[in-house]
């Protein structure tokens, strides 16, 4: 699709052919509006359909936009919709304060249903200012326009464990209940299965769509449930055992017969020659690119960028990996292949599970200059990424943070340079708080590490968080680079060994510098690792832990994305 001067484009009053033209013009990457009119065409006129400008012979990009006849959606009653300022529209929209949600697929999720069309409102009424993609944040206004739809009921199977190869990420819900999790999911157009975990109170949504034969893993009480026709089996015959070694078949179902698909733990360290890019964060697309381009036998698949990248190395998963992000190689292996796998029972009397935060608060804009931002700020550490351990840059006031979250989370270390720990009340009990100078000055002033012992009131073992945030500028007699950070990093490494001796350790930080650099790489080659990364923000942790999850979240007004780590801390380690 190439444009002129203008796209019209109008579907028939059917919802299901309005679906079917917004996801091909979603891959083909088409600019222009679909529409539903009233009739079997668009009139002569084009009078019920919009228009979009476009200037020259420039590829189009879909925006995510569709608009649907009154009797095509279906909806709750306005007095069962959250939020409602006052305004409703008919045709399942209605004017919404955006400070609990910013976003209206967000909104629509919060009482089961499915955004269907968003928009910046007018003047506090029904008129379209800007139209706005469901996933897309709405900001500097008070209100803003959703249009949600019921998402009918779905049916799930589920599996006699944890999937072996579960997909990405597409949310985490905090319960321990079967049906919430089953809404959670049904409430998410791109969630296709879920792991619950009950001992930790936690559902994990995923992307991925499952048939009931895949292979599992064992991982405490949690098990996988997903998607399937109402009237089918609903629980897979698949067996495993409880024992710290299982044989499973590492394999996914892809689209041809006869290959499928094991991973390493991170991106192989030599990766191959490269065969092409596909822009997808699903692992069945990047499955079936790398199955379609000869000479593919592997692909390093990330999330976080969207990408996946075909490479024509083949691996027998002994080979030595790397981090890069999210980043995962996947290779081809026979789908008889078996190959034995140590898997870990986690009986939730054997450690606890912490969700660790790092987050940069970009105060002087976003809490300042530009404080209408800190509500997403503050929304999404309340709503959205619930830690239970909170490292915090750019924050002049705890305080603020913790009333302004209603408590979600409260000062647990000394805060120096605007930098310091929160947690989730009553979880933990703390001690040993302290601070140093990192002697690693630039632009902006000293660097610190700040910390603090923290100890699961419910039992377990105490662990130490440490946050910081290094230099990035230089001015003057203040001179700011690899080196300085470096220097920080040793006397941070230092004051780590000091205080937390061989105790478990968690690390947070906007560390100013890429993870090959020397600081970075000296944590790194004194026994730590990294969890997650987002540009320069960063988890790091100690031997003492498994990582269970991680991602990266969003900016929701800051300028850094906050990174998050699910980690389970070992009582025998």
């Amino acid at each position: 699709f190439f444009a002129s001067k203008q796209c019209h484009i109008c579907s028939a009053p059917d919802p299901t052919d309005a679906a079917m033209w917004a996801q091909s013009m979603r891959s083909l990457g088409a600019l222009c509006l679909v529409v539903s009119v009233a009739g079997d065409s668009c009139p002569a006129d084009r009078s019920g359909c919009r228009t979009v400008g476009a200037a020259g012979s420039t590829f189009l990009q879909f925006t995510s936009r569709v608009r649907v006849d009154s009797d095509t959606l279906s909806c709750a009653n306005f007095d069962a919709w959250p939020d409602v300022d006052g305004k409703t529209c008919g045709n399942c929209q209605a004017l919404v304060l955006t400070k609990n949600f910013n976003r209206c697929d967000r909104y629509c999720e919060s009482f089961g249903h499915r955004c269907v069309a968003a928009a910046e409102e007018k003047d506090e009424s029904c008129k379209v200012e800007e139209e706005k993609a469901c996933d897309e944040a709405i900001t500097g206004t008070s209100d803003m326009l959703c249009t949600c739809q019921t998402t009918g009921e779905d049916c799930y199977g589920s599996l006699n464990g944890v999937a072996s190869i579960e997909g990405a990420s597409v949310g985490v819900e905090y319960t321990a209940s079967l049906e919430k999790c089953r809404t959670a999911c049904s409430g998410k157009a791109n969630c296709k299965s879920f792991a619950l975990c009950p001992q930790w109170n936690r559902c994990f949504l995923k992307d991925r769509s499952l048939t009931g034969n895949e292979a599992v893993r064992v991982n405490g009480n949690c098990k996988t449930y997903f998607k399937t026709a109402c009237g089918t089996t609903s629980t897979t015959t698949t067996t495993t055992t409880t024992t710290t070694t299982t044989t499973t078949t590492v394999a996914t179902t892809t689209i041809a017969g006869g290959l499928c698909y094991a991973s390493l733990d991170g991106v192989a360290s030599v990766e191959g020659q490269g065969l092409g890019m596909v822009l997808t964060t699903e692992l069945e697309k990047c499955q079936e690119a790398c199955e379609q381009r000869e000479g593919c036998r592997s692909f390093a698949r990330c999330p976080q960028w969207g990408r996946c990248f075909l490479k024509d190395r083949s691996f027998t998963g002994g080979e030595s990996s790397r981090t890069n992000g999210d980043c995962k190689t996947f290779y081809q292996i026979s789908c008889s292949l078996t190959t034995t796998t140590t898997t870990t029972t986690r009986d939730p009397e054997s450690g606890n599970m912490v969700k660790v935060v790092s987050y940069n608060l970009y105060w002087w804009n976003a809490f300042q200059k530009n404080s209408w931002k800190s509500d997403g700020i503050i929304d999404n550490i309340k709503s959205t990424l619930r830690p239970d351990a909170l490292g915090l840059q750019e924050c002049d006031s705890p305080s603020e943070v913790r009333s302004r979250s209603d408590g979600a989370v409260e000062k647990a270390s000394e805060f120096q340079g605007a930098q310091g720990v929160m947690v989730k009340p009553n979880i933990f009990s703390t001690s040993n708080s302290g601070s140093r100078d990192l002697d690693a000055t630039g632009k902006w002033g000293p660097r610190y590490v700040t910390w603090v012992q923290l100890t699961n009131t419910s039992g377990g073992r105490p662990f130490w968080h440490f946050n910081t945030h290094w230099c990035v500028h230089s001015e003057g007699d203040r001179v700011c680079n690899e080196d300085v950070r470096y220097r920080g990093a040793q006397n941070m490494l230092k004051t780590i060994q000091e205080n937390a001796g061989d105790e478990p350790v968690v690390i947070t930080g906007d560390f100013n510098a890429n993870m090959n650099e020397k600081g970075i790489r000296h944590f790194l080659d004194n026994g730590f690792k990294l969890a997650v990364n987002s540009w320069v923000d960063a988890i790091i942790y100690s031997e003492h832990w498994d990582l269970l999850d991680k991602g990266i979240g969003e900016m929701a007004g800051s300028d850094h994305r906050p990174v998050w780590a699910e980690l389970w801390l070992r009582s025998n380690c």
